[in-house]
């Protein structure tokens, strides 16, 4: 899903998903209107590239290769939003970009 209801910007990679009391997972899911709770499950909302890390030039290049990786954000997404520059086949920062001063 790529949209910016749950707090991150448009593009980046946010989600909900459903935990049942029973154990079962429903999701991952984009925007949901209305979704049939029960006492007991729990909803985990995760946003990426604007979930509370503060200036985005000041966070740790190492965990914003990290979010690379694990597709929370692209390359592209490092370098303009973070000014960090990660090689897309070792997910290594290899770089900064101006945005770091």
């Amino acid at each position: 899903p790529a949209w910016g209801a749950a707090g991150g910007r448009d593009g980046s990679y946010n989600y909900f998903e459903f935990h049942k009391a029973d154990g079962t997972v429903e999701g991952p899911m984009g925007i949901v209107a209305r979704k049939l709770m029960n006492r007991d499950d729990v909803v985990y909302m995760v946003t990426c590239t604007g979930g509370g890390y503060g200036d985005p030039a000041k966070r740790d290049p190492g965990e914003v290769a990290w979010d690379v990786k694990n597709e929370y954000i692209t390359v592209e997404q490092a370098e303009k939003d973070y000014g960090v520059l990660v090689d897309p086949d070792t997910f290594e920062v290899k770089g900064f970009t101006s945005l770091r001063g």
